[in-house]
């Protein structure tokens, strides 16, 4: 039977896998887009008030 206290740094390790896979997959979805769709992406940058340089 595995120590309970062992589990927490493998779970830590997991969460923080998810996460960077998450960022990557966000990413790459990001990049498809802007590269698939420009006009949309034009039309809501020029309606957004965040201005971006």
């Amino acid at each position: 039977m595995p120590h309970p206290g062992k589990l927490d740094g493998e779970l830590d390790v997991l969460i923080s896998l998810v996460v960077s896979v998450g960022m990557v997959l966000l990413t790459v979805l990001g990049w498809w887009l802007w590269n698939t769709f420009p006009g949309l992406i034009g039309a809501v940058m020029s309606v957004s008030s965040v201005g971006i340089p």
